[in-house]
């Protein structure tokens, strides 16, 4: 249990529970409970999690309403504020499509990969095809990363009911269509790929994902001017 409060001392609890101070904190009320507001929540989501871990919560949050300034702004009544949270700021984007999508792009960046633009949109003859990932690079190629879950392929909810054939069709027709539009390359990756970093990192090295050309560690002062 965490519990934020505006004087210092210590809370005697069975079981553990971590106090942080924040001496201008203004909660909220949700479900008759009163807790952080959601800019303070995301700051202390920085100090407690990794990078990305954090990042699919920003992402949630940013999709949610909550803005850079309204964090910056609460940071403001914590000069002890967590320094990632420069960092998670930079990188977090609204557009992500689900958490896993947020853990994998988060893993990128942790990893030093050029960070990917995300749920962009293709149309080929008509059709619409949104990819997860996207890096477009100065010689000129189109690298597409897709996050595949095995849900696409067995949950009815998520394949309209269609055979597994039937969805892998469709996926090899999708293929097709992506670089007919000038993809050159594709690369597929699972959760348990991105849980365990060595497989995304092989994957996305062999696919020509470039690292990053500055340290994604050190961008406070870009951010902040």
């Amino acid at each position: 249990m965490t519990i934020v409060g505006r004087e210092r001392g210590k809370i005697r609890a069975r079981h553990p529970t971590k106090r942080i101070y924040v001496p201008n904190c203004v909660p909220v009320r949700i479900g008759g409970f009163l807790a952080t507001n959601p800019a303070r929540t995301l700051i202390d989501c920085s100090s407690a999690l990794y990078f990305r871990c954090a990042l699919s919560i920003f992402d949630s949050a940013f999709a949610h309403g909550v803005t850079a300034n309204d964090v910056l702004e609460e940071c403001e009544k914590d000069p002890c504020a967590h320094p990632a949270v420069a960092k998670l700021l930079l990188y977090a984007n609204p557009d992500s499509d689900n958490g896993g999508e947020s853990f994998a792009r988060g893993t990128m960046i942790e990893e030093g990969f050029m960070p990917p633009m995300v749920q962009v949109p293709f149309i080929v003859n008509g059709k619409s095809y949104r990819v997860d990932f996207l890096w477009k690079l100065a010689d000129e190629r189109i690298i597409v990363g897709e996050f595949d879950g095995t849900a696409k392929y067995v949950d009815p909810d998520m394949t309209d009911r269609r055979s597994i054939q039937g969805t892998v069709f469709l996926e090899r027709e999708r293929e097709d269509a992506l670089r007919q539009a000038g993809v050159t390359d594709i690369v597929r990756f699972t959760f348990d790929d991105v849980l365990q970093k060595a497989p995304l990192i092989r994957k996305l090295k062999q696919a020509g994902v470039p690292m990053a050309s500055h340290d994604l560690h050190n961008d406070y002062a870009q951010f902040t001017g």
